[in-house]
């Protein structure tokens, strides 16, 4: 007996030099991305499944439970939205940023092709809102949108009054730009072009980067040519028909190159072509002035209150070198350069927290109305 017990504790013993000699190992290899203890990663292995999601989770609600707190706190849950789903389309609303693909519909759409290219659809007025909710993309809320005006079924007026953050018009013009306010027409212009960080999503078209500039110059016309969801070859193909529409009349172009477009495999997807084109543009079209504005995602701004685990930002590439490449690249051509980051930073020296950075962005990358006041402040002052 006294042998077994003698056998059990040097087997006990050899295990745990074995497990000793294997986490020294261990340490040593990974000394400079250390990470815990090969015994400490494997329990929070075996309990992280175990864990409750931090977001898009209402499995504790119960139907008869009624709503706590006052209304601003409510979120929008799946049960409550997906009873609705046919109501929606009936109505022709289309709710963006979820996997509600009943409601991406033409009639919804603001957006179509048109020779190959993405574009705004002319003469389309909506009005548009963020829903309250974590669902998804806890930086991308659910947005929703239908025709100005439109009459709506009671249950989903009932969904749009007790859950949209802040509704504002999305108008476009008659040839497919979205609309500058105030109305100014001149023969010196002023081209923003860009993705949706350009056109504005989420804003009003009071709001947008083209409209408060034009509220501080009468003596020119800004022409908002954003469009949602464009690639750079979309926007190239925008910037090529605004010279033919406006030829000789480009007085200055604001670019607004948005993070997505980094490292795209498609033409004019890297910054070095993307810059090469701008430069030929520029010089065909005589254009005396271009901007750079460089949007980036939250996920690079302000990682540390923006990446959750599971979620789009935890893993989300950097770019940093394509980055650096854009601004080496714009400085080279002789263009101005901006980084929203400089702003949302800024912001956070104001206020002396990390949050203010926040205040700069209406989701995960596109700009608030004061975050552009902010950009447009800086683009008149230099």
């Amino acid at each position: 007996m006294k042998k077994v017990v003698l056998d059990v504790i040097l087997i006990v013993i050899l295990c745990a030099v074995t497990v000793l000699v294997f986490e020294g190992i261990h340490a040593v290899a990974r000394w400079g991305n250390y990470q815990g203890s090969l015994i400490y990663q494997a329990y929070t292995r075996l309990t992280e499944s175990k864990k409750v999601p931090a977001w898009d989770d209402d499995t504790d609600i119960k139907e008869s439970d009624e709503p706590e707190g006052p209304p601003f706190t409510r979120l929008l849950t799946r049960k409550e939205i997906e009873p609705l789903i046919p109501m929606l389309k009936a109505n022709a609303v289309g709710i963006g940023n979820s996997p509600f693909v009943e409601l991406v519909n033409d009639a919804a759409a603001t957006l179509t092709q048109e020779n190959g290219c993405l574009v705004l659809k002319p003469n389309r007025h909506k009005t548009m809102s963020q829903l309250r909710s974590n669902l998804f993309n806890p930086f991308s809320p659910m947005s929703i949108s239908y025709e100005k005006g439109q009459a709506l079924l009671p249950e989903v007026q009932k969904l749009i009054d007790t859950y949209a953050i802040r509704l504002v018009n999305m108008d476009t013009n008659e040839r497919g730009e979205r609309v500058t306010l105030p109305a100014v027409e001149a023969d010196r212009k002023v081209i923003v072009a860009g993705d949706s960080v350009a056109m504005g999503v989420g804003v009003d078209d009071s709001e947008t980067i083209s409209s408060q500039l034009q509220a501080l110059d009468k003596t020119r016309q800004y022409i908002n040519l954003g469009i949602g969801g464009a690639s750079t070859a979309d926007i190239v193909c925008a910037l090529n028909k605004a010279a033919n529409r406006y030829k000789s009349e480009i007085d200055e172009l604001i670019y607004v190159y948005c993070e997505n477009d980094l490292g795209k495999n498609e033409p004019y997807g890297t910054p070095q072509d993307a810059i090469l084109w701008l430069r030929n543009f520029v010089k065909s079209q005589n254009i005396a002035k271009v901007t750079v504005v460089y949007a980036p995602y939250i996920y690079n701004v302000v990682p540390q209150i923006t990446r959750f685990k599971g979620f789009k930002g935890d893993n989300y590439k950097t770019r940093a070198a394509a980055r650096a490449d854009l601004k080496a690249l714009t400085a080279d051509a002789g263009f101005r350069y901006f980084d929203i980051s400089d702003l949302a930073l800024a912001e956070m020296d104001r206020a002396k927290t990390e949050f203010a950075a926040l205040d700069i962005f209406l989701d995960q990358v596109h700009l608030s109305p004061y975050g552009i006041a902010k950009l447009v402040e800086d683009l008149k002052k230099n």
